[in-house]
């Protein structure tokens, strides 16, 4: 199992060059938000659009209204 995060990316400078390896940005992410584990199944993101995230992207609307639904929030626990 494991816990679905929703955090905010920040687009930051950042340089760093060897031999082997060039980087030229960099994410920082700030937690906004954590679920206990199996509240918000990857089966339920998959419903909204939502598969593996690999770099920063939007939430979708509808699933935007769906955690901020009360039926959702009332049966929720934020691990935060």
């Amino acid at each position: 199992m494991f816990s679905i995060i929703f955090c905010k990316v920040l687009n930051i400078s950042y340089q760093y060059k060897d031999k082997n390896l060039k980087i030229q940005k960099a994410m920082k992410l700030e937690l906004l938000t954590r679920y206990k584990e199996g509240k918000l199944s990857l089966n339920k993101l998959k419903e909204f659009g939502v598969n593996t995230i690999r770099n920063q992207r939007y939430m979708p609307t509808d699933l935007s209204k769906y955690i901020n639904s009360k039926n959702f929030s009332k049966n929720i626990e934020i691990v935060s």
